[in-house]
């Protein structure tokens, strides 16, 4: 019961996530080195996501923002 909450609410916030990334990619003033790294994690976090490891993905993904600055 209670479990499965958690977990669609993790996976409706890392979607979430991906695509605050996504959209911040296109637009972020970040030299060519950062934003290969944020793309590196981006993938990493993505794939993390949609293998089902929810807290890999959230750890991968929380360091892409940091980078991206938002």
């Amino acid at each position: 019961g209670d479990e499965l909450i958690g977990k669609g609410d993790m996976y409706a916030q890392t979607k979430f996530v991906i695509k605050k990334i996504e959209a911040a990619l296109k637009t972020a003033m970040i030299g060519e080195a950062k934003k290969k790294k944020v793309t590196e994690l981006y993938n990493k976090g993505k794939a993390e996501h949609e293998a089902g490891n929810h807290q890999a993905s959230e750890a991968v993904l929380a360091e892409a923002i940091k980078l991206l600055g938002i």
